[in-house]
């Protein structure tokens, strides 16, 4: 058996713009894994050599008005295509002040969000590891989640529906070997800011 070894590097810069309308943050990170401990199938073994990974990240937050949008942009290189080499998210939503008051805060949108292909593994759950001698690809999808937001200080109400791109996507589609995407669903929550 061979000594396990992490090396993580990254580094982030940010400016903001039109007295922070606009906030801009560029990222980089380096990650290097060298003799893994992974599970072949039958055993666990750490022969696999090494494991590299980039990633370079555009972030932004912009506001105008009652309109908002905060795109990310994720481009990565990695050893045997484990990660994507795209993502793309993106939350649009209008944020503003209801009735004379101005105290209910009320906020709709949508967040859209685009991954590329990459090879995945098959995920032992007994075990809660994956299975690296077992290589499936994931094709890439686009999904769609749409929200409602209504609070008054402390308190907030939130609906949500979630992987609207069901509708328009291969249903046999693994984001995780063994594990397709999951259909819609209706999250409803509220929650409760407690302060000293």
């Amino acid at each position: 058996m061979k000594n396990q070894g992490v090396i993580q590097l990254g580094g982030e810069v940010g400016h903001s713009f039109l007295s922070k309308k606009i906030d801009v943050s560029l990222t980089a990170d380096f990650s290097s894994i060298s003799n893994p401990y992974v599970f072949n199938g039958n055993t666990w073994v750490n022969n696999t050599g090494s494991f590299n990974f980039y990633a370079f990240s555009l972030k932004s937050a912009m506001e105008f008005g009652v309109f908002n949008l905060n795109p990310t942009f994720i481009y990565t290189l990695s050893t045997a295509g484990l990660l994507p080499e795209l993502q793309a998210y993106g939350r649009i939503f209008i944020k503003g002040k209801l009735f004379k008051a101005k105290k209910l805060e009320a906020l709709v949108g949508v967040y859209v969000s685009y991954v590329s292909k990459y090879n995945n593994r098959y995920y032992i759950s007994s075990m809660d590891t994956y299975n690296y001698s077992s290589v499936d690809s994931y094709a890439g999808m686009v999904n769609l989640h749409a929200f409602l937001s209504l609070g008054i200080s402390e308190f907030r109400f939130f609906i949500r529906y979630e992987n609207i791109g069901y509708f328009w996507s291969d249903k046999t589609t693994d984001i995780v070997s063994g594990y397709p995407i999951s259909p819609p669903r209706l999250r409803i929550g509220l929650t409760w800011d407690f302060f000293n």
